[in-house]
């Protein structure tokens, strides 16, 4: 029987702890035994519990094979401080990042992979570039819950939503851009019956600047129609939240992943997303509407690993404005396009196949282990 350790935050309410659950229940769906090794490299506090996760976890690995959940630096830690973890073993990392530029501080883990997992393209292309080890694009593995469509009756406003997490670099995530966008749009027509929700995640931390969310909270205050939600949300919960939007509009500037359009795609959510990084082959065809954007320096929002030289994009507001007006203008043809958009990642996301695939690699490496 095919067996992995996972290592990595499995109770963390971030990207990272969300992605371990969902391999974990891809891997297991298909038969492969998990044994889950919990190292917490995050300055997060937030946890949740799923009894299907809990009770996988373990203190001491099972198997010849790691799957390292981790971020590179984190993987490095590990290595630095608990060796017998990975000696020994097959390690598989599945890292993600958000630039086109790998810096030396996130390439550290790599000598200790021996190999890497990818999700999409782009950071198969970034990983690529930077070792001969395999790197290997594995099907999408988010699952879109038990509902799909919009749930919203017909006396609700038009409704535009995004999700981020302010400890993600807030400025990467740019609500302010969305925010301005709105305003713009209908902040000079006071009966246009539409809303704007912003779900964030926030938790005061040394590379958290303040006076960022200050900003973006005070500019999110202007307009009655913009709703915001701090709380912790269960899945049920954000499921129903994300099927309340009519669209879901994510200026980002760059990501690895972009999981919230991946997930609002899959319910049937039409998706407004900066036509860059990650998610770009997931929008491309006609399935979401692409946002023009100029590519840009970091610049003064440089921190910590992220350097001012670094290349990110700036979503162009006016583009946008228009993109929100013809949008809640059309609502019939906004629905349509919700509906491309959930063929496009039925096609492409599902924990099975996602399962399937990773059980052959483990299986192959296996071979190559006896």
């Amino acid at each position: 029987m095919t067996g992995v350790n996972v290592i990595g935050m499995p109770c963390g309410l971030h990207g990272l702890g969300q992605e371990l659950r969902d391999k974990v229940k891809a891997l297991t769906s298909v038969g492969v035994e998990v044994c889950i090794i919990s190292k917490n490299y995050s300055s997060l506090k937030s946890t949740i519990s799923d009894p299907v996760i809990d009770k996988l976890i373990q203190s001491e690995p099972k198997y010849p094979i790691n799957l390292i959940c981790q971020n590179l630096p984190a993987t490095r830690l590990i290595k630095d401080q608990f060796p017998e973890l990975l000696e020994g073993k097959y390690n598989i990392g599945a890292p993600y990042w958000e630039f086109e530029d790998l810096p030396e501080t996130q390439q550290i883990g790599l000598d200790i992979l021996d190999e890497v997992w990818v999700s999409n393209s782009f950071l198969n292309n970034i990983f690529r570039n930077h070792t001969d080890k395999p790197v290997i694009q594995m099907p999408l593995h988010i699952e879109p819950g038990a509902h799909s469509g919009n749930s919203r009756s017909a006396e609700k406003p038009f409704t535009f939503g995004y999700f981020f997490d302010c400890n993600s670099l807030i400025q990467r995530k740019d609500p302010k851009a969305l925010i301005l966008a709105f305003l713009e749009a209908f902040a000079n027509k006071p009966n246009a019956h539409v809303n704007l929700t912003l779900k964030y995640k926030y938790e005061p931390a040394h590379y958290v600047r303040q006076d960022e969310v200050d900003e973006f909270l005070e500019l999110a205050s202007k307009d009655p129609r913009i709703t915001m939600i701090n709380e912790a949300l269960g899945a049920e919960e954000m499921d129903q939240l994300i099927r309340s939007f009519d669209v879901f509009v994510s200026p980002h500037r760059c990501e690895g992943l972009g999981r919230g359009i991946i997930e609002a795609m899959m319910r049937g959510i039409p998706v407004a997303a900066t036509d860059y990084s990650g998610p770009r082959e997931f929008i491309a065809g006609g399935h979401a509407r692409p946002l023009p954007f100029f590519k840009t320096h970091v610049g003064n929002a440089a921190i910590g690993d992220i350097r001012p030289n670094y290349i990110w994009s700036e979503v162009k507001i006016a583009p946008l404005v228009e993109e929100l007006e013809n949008l809640a203008g059309d609502p019939a043809g906004t629905r349509q396009l919700g509906e491309k958009a959930r063929e496009k990642l039925a096609a492409l996301s599902n924990g099975k196949l996602h399962g399937k695939a990773c059980q052959k690699r483990l299986e192959h490496i296996e071979g190559t282990l006896i």
